[in-house]
C-alpha cells in the first residue's frame, strides 16, 4: 500500500523535461524556451539552463502537451560565446522515459518543418537524414552527436561562420 501511495504521488507531479544541448561539444548556460505545434510561447527560462555539459532539467512544467519544440539560444560552446539558435521538436513526448537531445541535425530538421508545414515530423527527419547521408537507423539526437563520421559539426560551425552565422546557414 505505501509503495502504491508513493508511485501515485510520483505521477501525480507534473513532468519534468531532461535532455542536452550539443554541437560537437557542449552548450552551457543556454536560455530554452518550449513552444507549442503552432508557435506560442508555453515556457521559457529565462536565464542560464543548461549546465558545464549541455545538459538541462525543467521541472514541473504545467500543462506541457505531448508535441512541442524545444529552442535553445545563447550560452557558451568551448568558450565561447554562442549565438546561435537550435531546436528540437518532439512529437508524443513520454516525460518519463525520454531525453531530449538538442543539436545542428535537429535544428535543420525543425527549419524544414517551418518550410514544409504538411510534412510530418517523422518524414521530415527521414528527408533530412537523405540529405546528408545519415544512415536511415541512426538517431539524429544522440547518434549525430555521438558521431562525427556522419556528421561534422566542426565543418558545419566553419561553413556556417563563412555563410552568415549557424542560423541563417541552417
Amino acid at each position: 500500500a505505501q509503495i502504491a501511495t508513493v508511485v501515485f504521488r510520483c505521477k501525480a507531479l507534473d513532468p519534468s523535461i531532461k535532455g542536452s544541448v550539443y554541437v560537437g561539444q557542449a552548450v552551457s548556460a543556454a536560455v530554452l524556451s518550449i513552444y507549442d505545434t503552432d508557435g506560442a510561447l508555453l515556457f521559457t527560462t529565462e536565464s542560464a539552463a543548461t549546465n558545464e555539459q549541455g545538459s538541462f532539467v525543467l521541472e514541473e512544467i504545467k500543462g506541457l502537451p505531448s508535441d512541442f519544440r524545444v529552442v535553445t539560444e545563447s550560452g557558451f560552446l568551448a568558450g565561447e560565446a554562442f549565438s546561435g539558435r537550435l531546436s528540437a521538436d518532439i512529437r508524443n513526448f513520454r516525460p518519463y522515459n525520454d531525453t531530449i537531445y538538442i543539436n545542428v541535425v535537429t535544428s535543420i530538421v525543425s527549419a524544414y518543418l517551418d518550410s514544409s508545414p504538411d510534412i510530418s515530423l517523422s518524414e521530415a527527419v527521414s528527408s533530412v537524414k537523405r540529405f546528408l547521408d545519415i544512415p536511415e537507423t541512426m538517431d539524429i539526437g544522440s547518434g549525430a552527436q555521438l558521431s562525427s563520421k556522419y556528421f561534422n559539426n566542426s565543418q558545419f560551425l566553419r561553413e556556417a561562420e563563412e555563410n552568415g552565422g549557424i542560423d541563417n546557414y541552417i
